[in-house]
């Protein structure tokens, strides 16, 4: 296993972990949440943390995995 293959795997976790968090409301896993709400609106704030918190790690680890096949 690589560097690579660990980062991805890595990612993965973060943004698995992440989506769990939502979908369960577990708040102690969104410390910068009300942060980003705060700055960026309710909406706004939610779906960059979304994005940026969720999806892309998800989505940088597949990337990563696959690449390093």
């Amino acid at each position: 296993m690589n560097l690579e293959m660990l980062l991805g795997i890595i990612f993965i976790f973060g943004g698995t972990l992440t989506l769990i968090g939502r979908i369960f409301k577990i708040e102690k896993l969104f410390w910068k949440l009300d942060k980003m709400k705060a700055f960026w609106g309710a909406t706004l704030g939610s779906i960059i943390h979304f994005v940026f918190y969720g999806i892309i790690p998800l989505v940088a680890g597949i990337i990563l995995i696959i690449t390093n096949l």
